[in-house]
């Protein structure tokens, strides 16, 4: 009824009336706080670019109880770190009951409120505030106050997304920590066995790819073409990885192909297919973030405003920049980072 912009400023004017709260002090004594809440974002690549954020401010209060509320659908991601608590909600039920009582829990028991999205929704945004915690913490117009009361401004020079993120704990004196991620072993074996039911054969190793991703990108016939070249390296049985709704053109072209497909995996069996794969050819999906996060061997093309932001260039992630569509000669150079040895996992 009152649309964003009045809905902000009457629930902004709800939250100075109803919790009064002591002027921020910084720095903060790291040693003096207890309780912390990290409110992630509900994107699940957004997850996965905040994971050594994440990492690091726990490793920094590492004496500190904290909690992470989190999306249910993007929950799978965050499990896979070890030593956890966790709280999941669903997207859909923002205005709901329980939603409110979760403000209700937190309000007035936690020192430091971190929100950890950069574009939270209004129903996030008021949870924040509504903690009163005495440090609420956020990145650069994420909120105004009394929202946040902290605003965390990174470099303009940091421009891998996950280093951008970093900015919140190195504020505070910590350094990025490393990632220890690990996929249940129930979940690998659930992945083992649609591998056979696909009756993919286990002795040779997978290649994934992206389809549905390059195919709405750049066409079919720049897709087959494509997908033909990385078969003649023979590397390894290509499987189509396939998150989205599919059309009904799309259907019968993903059926023609007769290669087999791994279609609405959860964030973990995604995350244990990637990690069984020799390789992954993905544009900027879940797909290539996950592959660096889990040490495996990704590539892929990207528009030139992206690639940068989001894809990190190691030995093991090889990105190529596009302006409109890949052409024979960045296809070719593709092919050849590919089949690169120096640019292949060893074989297990």
């Amino acid at each position: 009824m009152l649309g964003n912009a009045r809905s902000r400023a009457f629930l902004a004017f709800l939250l100075r009336k109803k919790h009064k709260v002591p002027s921020l002090r910084f720095p903060i004594d790291v040693a003096s706080v207890k309780k912390i809440l990290l409110i992630l974002p509900e994107d699940h690549l957004l997850v996965l670019h905040q994971l050594k954020n994440v990492i690091s401010l726990m490793t920094l209060f590492k004496h500190v109880d904290i909690t992470l509320l989190c999306e249910r659908s993007a929950a799978a991601y965050i499990k896979m770190v070890p030593g956890l608590n966790l709280i999941e909600y669903d997207a859909q039920d923002h205005y709901s009951t329980d939603f409110s009582q979760l403000a209700q829990h937190f309000r007035g028991t936690i020192d430091i409120c971190f929100l950890l999205d950069t574009d939270p929704g209004l129903p996030i945004l008021y949870l924040a505030g509504s903690t009163a915690a005495p440090a609420r913490v956020g990145y650069s117009e994420a909120g105004d106050f009394p929202f946040l009361n902290l605003h965390i401004r990174p470099s303009a020079k940091r421009v891998y997304l996950a280093d951008w993120y970093c900015s919140m704990a190195e504020i505070f004196g910590s350094k990025p920590g490393e990632i220890r991620w690990r996929v249940a072993q129930k979940t690998v074996e659930e992945v083992d066995h649609l591998i056979r039911e696909l009756k993919i054969n286990p002795d040779v190793p997978l290649v994934g790819f992206d389809a549905l991703h390059f195919l709405r990108a750049f066409g079919i016939e720049w897709t087959e073409r494509f997908m033909l070249r990385i078969n003649d390296l023979h590397l390894g049985t290509i499987y189509f990885h396939v998150e989205d709704k599919r059309s009904e053109q799309e259907l019968v072209w993903l059926c023609k192909q007769n290669v087999p497909s791994f279609a609405d995996l959860s964030a973990s069996r995604l995350a244990a297919l990637v990690s069984k794969s020799k390789f992954v050819v993905s544009g900027n999906t879940p797909m290539y973030a996950l592959a660096g996060l889990l040490h495996r061997p990704a590539f892929g093309f990207f528009r030139e405003d992206e690639i940068a932001r989001f894809c990190p260039q190691s030995l093991l992630l090889k990105g190529i920049a596009y302006t409109d569509r890949p052409d024979e000669k960045e296809i070719d150079r593709m092919i050849g980072l590919i089949g690169k040895p120096a640019t292949r996992p060893q074989e297990k």
